[in-house]
């Protein structure tokens, strides 16, 4: 049997015992049975659980703390990487520059030399 079939099988059996119906279904009696047994069980197992209040409470109080206490993060915004593009662009005119000076330093402080 599929699974989302037995799914759903299940649930309307367990909604009929829910409402006190019983009543043949459009599936065979002795598979009805057995479904409709393991229904009951399932009904009887899985009652509705409300939690006590003192628990609850100290939840609430709980949950109420962590939201006062959260940060909220901003997104990002485009302004840091054109820091860093600009960053990067300063330091590479620099290092441009700097090979500049040094080499037309270099050019101007040699000596010509005078032939003999």
């Amino acid at each position: 049997m599929n699974k989302q079939v037995l799914i759903k099988l299940l649930a309307a059996l367990t909604h009929r015992l829910n409402r006190g119906h019983k009543g043949a279904g459009a599936h065979p009696p002795q598979e009805e049975n057995i479904l409709f047994g393991l229904a009951e069980e399932i009904r009887r197992t899985l009652k509705p659980v409300k939690p006590a209040v003192p628990f609850r409470k100290d939840l609430r109080s709980r949950l109420e703390m962590i939201a006062q206490k959260r940060v909220v993060l901003e997104p990002r915004r485009r302004r840091s990487w054109l820091f860093f593009l600009v960053a990067a662009a300063l330091g590479s005119a620099l290092s441009a520059l700097g090979f500049l000076v040094y080499f037309l330093s270099s050019r101007l402080s040699q000596r010509p030399q005078r032939a003999s």
